[in-house]
């Protein structure tokens, strides 16, 4: 705004207010340069046509006076509409005056605010309007910058408020206190924070320096004050750490940075700082050491490393195991790439830097097993791993790992391959499995036997390939498996085509981390079946074959006695026909008769039953037998005998429940021990000649059978092989009786011993289970 041009707004309407004739404003020459001179633009107009105009209203819209005397004021003004002059319009005339703001147009099309105020005159019966326009663009750009300070202003205090907060809560969230000591009398001020670092509530007492060395550590108080010594002459900053004691006596740990302000003389005056709880930061200092101590341990005890290659040095950085896998000590080396690619296995180099340089294109980590030749010229296998790093351009510039010596572990892998090769060549078929009979590993054997894949295998089950263990009947074997720990069971494989195995399976129990397993090898026994079986129908027509010759021994006595009974039904017959001749047949006496001969044919027909029985050649079959008829057949078999040599025979049979027992095997048994007793008394004086039989339960699970002779006995020479077979001491005997009577007793669970304590005499010993168990058949 310039000097010349501020002739105020009021001062312009006075000087118009005089100028009642718009004629003498145009002629005077007076009122010309008045109004020329005013800064604002000045317009005389009847209703929107001007009439009169001032230079400056020329100058500021950029017409001549001529043009803007011949213009309305709607062409130079575009700030208001229709309507809205229409309504000024009216409040002017009403009020006589009007001030307000518009937009006028210069000549060039430029636009520029005014504010315009007019008034309204009557001349010479004619109303006239005057109006003042001020040019107002400074002044709208004047508070539009107003405004905009305002508004940055707003925004700093904002932002100063926003800061005050973060600040305070950084303070508080960081645990960080300001304080303030005047070094002339130790006083100053503190933060409410300072208060909490020290375990107290704000304001509690008097904030001075001596109250902070009273809670202060003494050993670290001392160390702080000869480092604010030195700082205030060096006029450095304070940065340290020191212990505080809590009310409670527990202790606590802060920080101190601090500088000292200083007066125009360079005294020192005051000192500014803040306290920061580090207590955290401490623990998580002592947590972070602890736990680099076990990683060192970690590191140690698995034999590990670490290492860092600096690409651009070629320098590899090493912990001190790292170097002892490559045979060297800390002090012999400085590790390079180099000298790392110089130990690689001359067979393994190429898959190294390959993998090394493919994991630096792929930016991701390669893990790697190989061979490396130690200082010492020993080949290790190690196991690295590693990733490397790059720099904002993408560039590679560093590359961290580990490495681990798993020599010992290869060796236990090739180990366990030869084992495993072990295990797949072995003659038999061999199975692991848990204990609900899946099957978690198999050996190649089980799988060329049964016609399936190793895979196939090891998604089954035991019940899948047996046909005599379903799996409840899987489940009782486990269960007695698992009281024994061993266990030998006989069953039944089924190959994939059906066709059937028989199998002899040796199981155990054992736990492998805390889990127990079964391994079971299952032994083809299909050939030694046959074997059995052929050796069972050899055995039972050697046995038929003993029988026979036992049968022809007592022929004699057999004969006798069968003439007995036959000499009575040929002399009743004899009678009875005499009596039916008669003219007077006794019909009592033909009864008598008549009964006579058909109890002597039944006794007959018994012993040859007895005979037949003993001598038939039939398989074995067990059934539920009392053992007591048996004894007592077997001396009615050889009752014949015994009288024909004067044998007295004694029988104490205890009461036996009746046991599953193969009747003729267990006869032909006790035939054989009596027929034997029978020749040993054959020498012994008649009236000293004993046979004893006799049965003792002695337990719940025992039965023994006792046949007692009181011939001369046995001696021990002749005891020593009494059960071998071919060994008689009989003139004429085989010397298969025993050996037989022994394995029939043994096939049925019990044994057949010779009881030495007897004297004078000999006496054998059957013993056998209350539990009869089924075998496969008598051995040879």
């Amino acid at each position: 705004m310039h000097p010349e041009n501020s002739c105020s707004l009021s001062i312009d309407w006075e000087v118009i207010q005089g100028m009642t004739d718009i004629g003498w404003v145009k002629n005077s020459e007076v009122a010309k340069l008045t109004i020329d001179h005013c800064r604002d633009a000045i317009f005389w107009h009847r209703g929107t046509r001007i009439v009169y105009v001032n230079e400056q209203a020329c100058r500021s819209l950029g017409y001549s006076r001529d043009e803007l005397e011949s213009m309305t004021l709607d062409e130079i003004d575009d700030g208001l509409s229709p309507s809205e002059k229409r309504d000024l319009m009216g409040r002017i005339l009403q009020n006589g005056s009007g001030i307000f703001e518009t937009i006028n147009v210069r000549k060039d099309g430029s636009r520029f605010p005014v504010e315009l105020s007019v008034t309204v005159h009557r001349i010479g019966g004619e109303m006239l309007f005057c109006g003042i326009a001020r040019d107002i663009t400074e002044r709208r750009a004047s508070e539009e910058q107003l405004r905009r300070s305002q508004h940055a202003l707003e925004q700093k205090i904002r932002e100063l408020r926003a800061a005050e907060s973060r600040y305070n809560l950084a303070i508080e969230g960081g645990r960080l206190g300001t304080f303030e000591w005047i070094l002339s009398d130790g006083g100053g001020c503190v933060s409410d924070s300072v208060f909490r670092i020290f375990g107290r509530q704000p304001g509690v007492l008097r904030p001075t320096y001596r109250a902070f060395a009273e809670h202060a550590h003494p050993h670290d108080l001392k160390r702080l004050e000869r480092v604010f010594g030195v700082a205030q002459k060096m006029r450095r900053p304070v940065s340290q750490e020191a212990r505080i004691f809590w009310p409670d006596g527990s202790m606590h740990w802060i920080e101190i940075r601090a500088r000292f302000a200083y007066d125009d003389f360079g005294q020192p005056v005051r000192l500014d700082g803040v306290m920061i709880d580090i207590d955290e930061k401490k623990t998580a200092q002592a947590r972070l050491q602890s736990s680099e101590q076990a990683l060192k341990l970690a590191l140690d005890a698995g034999e590990m490393g670490t290492w860092e290659w600096n690409l651009q040095t070629d320098y590899v950085e090493c912990s001190d195991h790292a170097l002892r896998i490559f045979g060297y000590t800390v002090d012999q080396i400085i590790p390079t790439f180099q000298i790392f690619q110089n130990h690689l296995h001359p067979d393994d180099r190429s898959l190294v830097l390959n993998t090394l340089a493919e994991s630096r294109e792929r930016r991701r980590e390669h893990h790697l097993e190989h061979r490396i030749i130690t200082a010492g010229g020993e080949v290790r296998w190690i196991e690295a791993r590693g990733r490397f790093q790059y720099d904002v351009r993408g560039h590679a510039i560093r590359m961290r790992g580990v490495v681990l010596d798993i020599t010992r572990r290869k060796n236990a892998e090739e180990e366990l391959e030869l084992r495993r090769f072990a295990v797949d060549v072995a003659a038999e078929a061999l199975f692991t499995l848990t204990l609900d009979g899946r099957f978690i590993d198999v050996n190649q054997v089980a799988c060329q036997r049964l016609g399936y894949d190793r895979e196939e295998l090891l998604r089954m089950s035991v019940p899948d390939i047996s046909a005599s263990h379903s799996a409840e009947r899987f489940r009782e074997h486990m269960e007695i498996l698992r009281a024994e720990r061993v266990r030998v069971i006989p069953g039944i494989h089924r190959r994939r085509d059906g066709s059937l195995i028989d199998v002899e399976i040796s199981a155990r129990i054992f736990e492998y981390q805390g889990q127990e397993y079964i391994c079971a090898t299952a032994r083809d026994i299909t050939k030694l079946k046959r074997a059995e079986e052929k050796q069972r129908e050899l055995d039972q027509q050697l046995a038929h074959m003993n029988r026979l010759a036992g049968l022809g021994e007592m022929a004699g006595t057999i004969a006798h006695e069968l003439n007995q009974p036959l000499a009575v039904i040929a002399n009743g017959a004899s009678l009875l026909q005499n009596c039916l001749e008669s003219e007077n047949p006794n019909r009592a006496e033909i009864a008598e008769l008549s009964e006579l001969v058909s109890e002597q044919a039944v006794v007959a027909g018994e012993i040859v039953r007895r005979m037949r029985g003993f001598c038939l050649n039939k398989p074995p079959q067990r059934a539920s037998v009392d053992l007591g008829e048996v004894i007592e057949e077997s001396v009615q078999l050889l009752r014949p005998a015994l009288r024909h040599a004067s044998i007295n025979v004694l029988m104490e049979l205890d009461p036996i429940a009746d046991m599953m027992v193969d009747r003729v095997q267990i006869q032909q048994v006790l035939v054989n021990l009596i027929h034997n007793a029978i020749d040993s008394m054959m020498n012994s004086p008649s009236d000293q000649r004993q046979l004893s039989v006799s049965t003792v339960c002695d337990s719940e699970l025992t039965v023994r059978i006792i046949v007692a002779d009181s011939g001369p006995g046995i001696s021990p020479e002749q005891a020593e092989r009494i059960f071998v077979p071919f060994a008689s001491s009989k003139l004429n005997g085989m010397g298969m009786g025993l050996p037989i009577s022994r394995s029939i007793i043994e096939a049925h669970g019990g044994r057949l011993i010779l009881d030495r304590t007897v004297s004078p005499g000999a006496a054998f010993c059957i013993e056998l289970p209350r539990d009869v168990p089924v075998q496969k058949g008598s051995a040879s």
